[in-house]
């Protein structure tokens, strides 16, 4: 027996059908040759796709006898297409379910999940064009465990990963390092942030003595000239002007 599969993405036009009638009957002469003239059989195939194609309904009238599976005219028994997405979800069917699409696709992908090891979980994820989200979801399963068993597998599934992915190590080591630089500069910037702080309040608590002692100068020069005493607010007052009564008048200039 020929079986095709077709995976969702995968052609399942006219051509793409007369391709696997012509594959069906190489493996016809094939046999006839391997077993001889005594062998009377004929060879079937089996077309598992995610649905039954609207050209195949118009040209072949196909004859729908179980559950997703239609009998294609005029090969008749020797010529099924399967609509894995109408196949229900049963464990002998998991060979032809892989081929649904869509949300039949995610359907089977949440159910089969608990049902098989991670080995064969993230095969599934790699090769079926599932939602983003429940490849999500189903990536999040493997929570962390203290169970050595899984613990040993989930180490195994990561170095088969690295070793297939060379990319992915080659990525891995450069965001650690861009990590690691980024740490640093944090680091250094945040011990020159105190090295500043300390600067600054040594500068502060050292500059007021200077002021003060520039003030008081100031001060002392002014007594000694003067002869007088000096206040705070003697000290901000602007100079006086002299009087309107000193002035004298314009008609005199």
């Amino acid at each position: 027996m020929v079986v095709e599969l077709k995976l969702a993405g995968d052609h399942i036009d006219r051509l793409a059908a007369e391709r696997a009638l012509l594959r069906r009957q190489a493996r016809q002469v094939q046999r006839a040759e391997e077993l001889g003239p005594s062998w009377m059989g004929e060879e079937p195939i089996w077309v598992v796709a995610a649905h039954l194609p609207v050209w195949l309904k118009q040209a072949r009238k196909p004859v729908r006898f179980a559950p997703g599976c239609y009998r294609v005219e005029p090969l008749g028994h020797l010529f099924l297409w399967i609509a894995a997405n109408e196949l229900p979800l049963r464990d002998a069917l998991v060979p032809f379910l892989v081929a649904r699409s869509g949300r039949a696709l995610d359907e089977f992908a949440r159910w089969v999940a608990p049902r098989r090891s991670p080995r064969r979980v993230l095969g599934m994820l790699r090769h079926l064009a599932m939602s983003t989200s429940v490849r999500k979801e189903l990536l999040w399963e493997f929570e962390p465990t203290e169970d050595p068993e899984i613990m040993a597998r989930d180490q195994e599934i990561f170095e088969v990963l690295l070793e297939a992915r060379p990319q992915l190590v080659k990525r891995l080591l450069e965001e650690g390092r861009r990590e690691a630089h980024l740490e640093g500069h944090l680091e250094g910037s945040l011990i020159e942030a105190r090295k500043a702080c300390t600067v600054c309040s040594r500068d502060g608590s050292s500059s007021s003595a200077p002021r003060t002692t520039r003030a008081s100068r100031r001060a002392a020069t002014w007594r000694r000239s003067s002869g007088g005493t000096i206040t705070p607010s003697s000290r901000r007052a602007p100079p006086k002007r002299c009087s309107n009564a000193a002035t004298p008048p314009l008609s005199r200039l």
